[in-house]
């Protein structure tokens, strides 16, 4: 072969028409236009309810977000409200119960059977443990560490 015969266009007779005009073409040619103007059709349906979900689900979020806000807030000060008042009411409960006439007898033999038997003969050691001088004595140690130390 020679470079001419390469460079050269063919000379067999092609058997493929170019314009081919034949009965399927025609029916194919307007259901495929049909279907093609359907995929459109359902494409931008679905891309515009994609973006109104998007945007429903978005303020959905932003007012539950704020809702469970303004709820925790309003918990919190109920919390703190009833802490408050059950604080006061246990104290005025406690402070009852402590001036009773029955509390009051029992404080008082309780006082004089832990003064009979702290200030009783034969306790010396704890007369010298509760010894309010105890007080006097470490301070002046103290200080007499702190200045001459």
């Amino acid at each position: 072969m020679d470079k001419a015969t390469l460079l050269t266009a063919s000379k067999v007779d092609l058997n493929v028409s170019t314009h081919p005009r034949s009965d399927i073409t025609r029916l194919i040619v307007p259901s495929l236009q049909i279907v093609l103007r359907f995929q459109s059709l359902v494409g931008s349906i679905s891309i515009f309810l994609c973006l109104h979900a998007c945007i429903i689900a978005s303020s959905a979020f932003v007012a539950v977000l704020q809702g469970s806000k303004i709820l925790s807030l309003n918990v919190l000060i109920a919390a703190k409200y009833s802490a408050f008042h059950s604080f006061n009411m246990s104290t005025q409960a406690v402070a009852s119960a402590w001036n009773s006439k029955n509390v009051q007898r029992l404080r008082k033999k309780l006082w004089y059977e832990f003064a009979v038997f702290i200030l009783g003969s034969g306790n010396m050691v704890f007369l010298m443990l509760f010894w309010p001088g105890w007080w006097v004595l470490a301070g002046a140690c103290w200080a007499g560490w702190m200045l001459f130390g």
